[in-house]
This record gives C-alpha cells, structure tokens and sequence, in this order.
C-alpha cells in the first residue's frame, strides 16, 4: 500500500494537468466570440401591436454578414460574433429602418441587449397644408392631413424649426416631439419662451415644416451623421411656413 499510494497521487497529478490543458495537453484557445441577442415590439403607425416576427437584424461590418430573423415573440439570436463594438439595423418591409450604434459585445457568456425597442411603420399621414397665426406670445400652427384626424382615428406629426426656408427633416434647428391630431385642421401651440429654449429669441425670423410620423417613430441619433434620423416620416408635405419669434 505504502507503494501503491505515491502512484495513485501521480496518476491525480497528471489527470488534472490534462483537464485544465485540454485533452491533448496543450493550452485551450482563449474565447473570441459569442452571441448578441435582443428582442422587439413591432406596431403599427399608431399604438395598435403587430407581428412580431420576420425583422432583420444585421450586424453591420462582419463578413461574410451576420444577421438573425425574429420570431413570433420578437426575439432574435445572432451567433458567433467576433468579439467587438458593432452597429445594429433592424429592417423589415413596411418599417423605417432603425439602428442601434456602438454596440459592446465583449462577453463569452452572450450580449444580451436588455432593452427592446418598439418600431413602428412608415407613415401613411399626408401634410396638405399648413399655417401660421402669432397672438401676443404665441405661435399656433395649424396643419391639414390626408388622411383627416379624428378622435376615433388620430394622426401623429412633427415639426421641425430652422432660420431658413431650407428647413427639411435633416435640415433643422430644434424639432417637436411627435404630436397627435384628433381633429383636422389641429392647431398646437408653441409660446416665446419655449421658442427661446430651442435657440430662438424674439424678433428672430423662423422657418417650420411639418410632416406626419408614426407614433413610434423609430428615431435615433446617428453617431456617423451627427444628428437625429426621422425613418418614419412620410415625405409628401405641404410648404414650410415662416413667423417672427414674438
């Protein structure tokens, strides 16, 4: 026995330089990549939810392109990715493309993206006219859509606010939040103070176009462009109008 037990310990010795060396005892290769997963909620242009499944979502920069499919809940996998900063598009037929930019993924286990965003679809809201009235320190626009709001069918808008008459969707100073129209004409209102907020002080002459959007609007600051993309608006709109800041 006193022979037999300095064997048995050796023989322990050697198993475990063999696990921890891998199977031929050599060093394993280190981990390099892993999988990014996330989900969705898709909508319509206004609240009401749709399908979930049958977006595309790429990584962008890998070759050849890796890039998953969501299923019925949303959620998608993308395997095998080289660990990496990447960015993300989400396109499907009928949806304004979004991305997501500077993505990490340096983790063996996965990169989960924790947050799903909801994507709406392009708008179908026309601008067919638009107008301006100044009342003391007030700015009230009122805009005419095809189709027409109503209460039972509301449309989403946004405004966008330049010093010049090139203001446009990716011309622009300031911009609105998306807005609802229950009636048509709708007015909203904009007063001096909140003008002088987004750059504008009195006397300044300023420039607006409104086109429709969707109520979740897919928007997104682009890092490359160094500014906000709108990929849902509907490019039929009336012309810009101009008012004298009050």
């Amino acid at each position: 026995m006193k022979k037999i037990f300095p064997i048995f310990l050796l023989t322990l010795f050697q198993i475990s330089i063999s696990c921890s060396n891998g199977d031929d005892g050599t060093t394993p290769d280190p981990i390099t990549s892993s999988n990014i997963l996330g989900s969705v909620v898709l909508y319509d242009s206004g609240t009401s939810l749709l399908d979930n499944a049958g977006m595309t979502v790429t990584v962008e920069n890998t070759s050849p392109t890796k890039s998953a499919i969501t299923d019925a809940d949303g959620n998608y996998i993308i395997n095998d990715i080289e660990f990496g900063t990447y960015n993300l598009t989400y396109t499907k037929t009928g949806y304004g493309t979004f991305k997501i930019f500077d993505l990490a993924h340096n983790n063996p286990v996965d990169t989960n993206i924790s947050e799903s965003p909801s994507l709406g679809q392009v708008s179908t809201t026309e601008i067919t006219d638009l107008s301006i009235n100044v009342s003391a320190d007030n700015v009230t626009i009122e805009v005419s859509t095809s189709p027409a709001s109503n209460n039972s069918n509301p449309v989403y808008i946004r405004a966008f606010y330049h010093t010049d008459a090139s203001v446009s969707n990716t011309v622009f100073t300031a911009f609105s939040e998306v807005l609802e129209a229950r009636i048509d004409p709708n007015q909203f209102t904009i007063s001096a103070t909140t003008l002088a907020s987004l750059g504008f002080q009195s006397g300044t002459n300023v420039y607006v176009k409104v086109y429709g959007d969707s109520f979740f609007s897919n928007d997104y600051e682009d890092t490359n462009e160094g500014r906000r993309i709108f990929p849902n608006l509907n490019a039929v709109s009336a012309d810009a109008v101009t008012f004298t800041v009050p």
